[in-house]
């Protein structure tokens, strides 16, 4: 027979195991609730990355439509504009020879082929002043120079460039031969001052060829290193293609263009003031900015501020 004391012992051994049980039991329950935890975690993290997949998927495809809407655009841009530039040129050309005709005028291109002076209408000879003289006289002849044959000739002179440099300022006008050798002679160091005609005669769209990244790479490694002579090229691309500007130039560069307060850079800042300022003008160059400017660029933000004289 037990005792008081050995009844009582037996009565904590079965509380003890009871909350034993208990604890055992809630340690499952929480082992399991956490592994179900963990579940719903993976496939939250899952559909996460699936989302920023198909996220991802959805901006890289509206970006290439947007490049190739971007192409398509330039591509008929450098049409339009080269049927521009031919059409002009003609005009130009057919104004200078316009003349009043006579029944017994002589036509001055049959006389010339049959003179004794050289002239002719083909390629061959490859001479400049003559191709220049039937460029100058008979455009519409020069332009009906095949490009190919051009671009052959003109490789034979590569190795003497000032040759080839002259050559290439007279074919430029043909879209083939400007792409032919455009790198080349940005590659080349010598006569910077010429080849400021091309940045400020030619069609924007054929310089700033961006669907060919080796081509406009050294665009702008060109303008880098002479932008202090194309202001006249920057102010085209300000006019024509403004959102452009700063991407061809920092603002370090347009500082320096305002602070040199030539013509041209008058004009340049002008035109930056009209288009908003392109993200090239704040408080680092502001006080280079004509008043004028700074009303257009600020409009009703812009204040003057007076200062009394001290008596």
């Amino acid at each position: 027979m037990e005792g008081p004391a050995g009844s009582s012992e037996a009565k904590e051994d079965i509380d003890c195991e009871e909350e034993g049980e208990k604890l055992d039991s809630e340690l499952h329950r929480l082992r399991q609730e956490n592994i179900r935890l963990g579940g719903e975690i993976v496939i939250l993290r899952q559909n996460m990355i699936a989302l920023e997949k198909e996220n991802f998927a959805m901006k890289e495809q509206r970006s290439r439509a947007a490049l190739d809407g971007l192409k398509r655009m330039e591509k008929l841009k450098k049409e339009v504009d080269v049927l521009k530039v031919e059409s002009r040129i003609r005009e130009n050309q057919s104004r200078v020879l316009k003349r009043q005709k006579t029944t017994t005028e002589i036509d001055v291109k049959w006389a010339l082929a049959r003179s004794s002076c050289g002239i002719s209408f083909s390629l061959l000879p490859f001479e400049f002043n003559r191709l220049k003289f039937l460029k100058s006289f008979f455009y519409s002849d020069f332009c009906q120079l095949e490009s190919s044959s051009v671009i052959r000739e003109m490789k034979k002179k590569i190795s003497r460039f000032k040759e080839f440099l002259d050559f290439y300022m007279l074919f430029s006008c043909k879209v083939d031969v400007f792409r032919e050798f455009f790198c080349l002679v940005l590659m080349n160091p010598l006569f910077p001052e010429e080849k400021m005609k091309l940045f400020n005669t030619l069609p924007l769209d054929w310089i700033l060829n961006f669907s060919d990244e080796q081509f406009i790479s050294l665009v702008k490694e060109y303008i880098d290193r002479n932008y202090r002579l194309m202001g006249l090229f920057l102010l085209r691309v300000a006019e024509e293609r403004p959102f452009l500007l700063n991407i061809l130039i920092t603002k370090e560069m347009f500082t320096e263009l305002a602070r040199m307060d030539t013509r041209v850079g008058c004009r340049l800042i002008s035109e930056v003031c009209r288009k908003g300022g392109l993200s090239l003008i704040d408080h680092t160059n502001i006080h280079y900015i004509p008043q004028e400017d700074l009303k257009v660029l600020y409009k009703d933000l812009y204040f003057e501020v007076y200062f009394d004289a001290v008596a």
